[in-house]
C-alpha cells in the first residue's frame, strides 16, 4: 500500500485504490496503516505529498502552484493549507529558509 502510495501520489487517489493495490478491505487498509504507520490512508498520503513539495521547494524554481499540482493537490490554496497545517509555515516562507 505504501508503495502504490509512493508511485501515484501524484495522481488522484481514493481510499478504495490503496485497499485495492494490497487486495485487502478498506476497513483492513485503515486497521493495517493506524496500527504500522500510526497515521490513516489519508493522512499518510497528504504527508508524503508535502514532503515531496518540500523536496521540489528547495530544489527547484517551480513556482507553488505548479508544486501543488505536481504532487497531487488539486489546487494551491488547498495545498498552502495543508503545508502550513505539517510545517508550521507557507511553501513561500519554506522557499526561503
Amino acid at each position: 500500500m505504501l508503495s502504490y502510495i509512493h508511485e501515484n501520489y501524484m495522481e488522484p487517489i481514493k481510499l478504495d485504490d490503496i485497499a485495492a493495490s494490497a487486495s485487502v478491505s478498506v476497513g483492513e487498509c485503515c486497521r493495517c496503516f493506524k496500527e504500522m504507520v500510526r497515521k490513516s490512508p489519508n493522512q499518510y498520503l497528504v504527508a508524503y505529498r508535502i514532503s515531496r513539495a518540500m523536496e521540489l521547494l528547495g530544489s527547484s524554481e517551480k513556482t507553488v502552484t505548479e508544486i501543488a499540482v505536481e504532487t497531487g493537490f488539486n489546487d494551491a490554496s488547498h495545498f498552502i493549507q495543508y503545508f502550513k497545517r505539517q510545517t508550521g509555515m507557507t511553501p513561500k516562507d519554506y522557499r526561503k529558509c
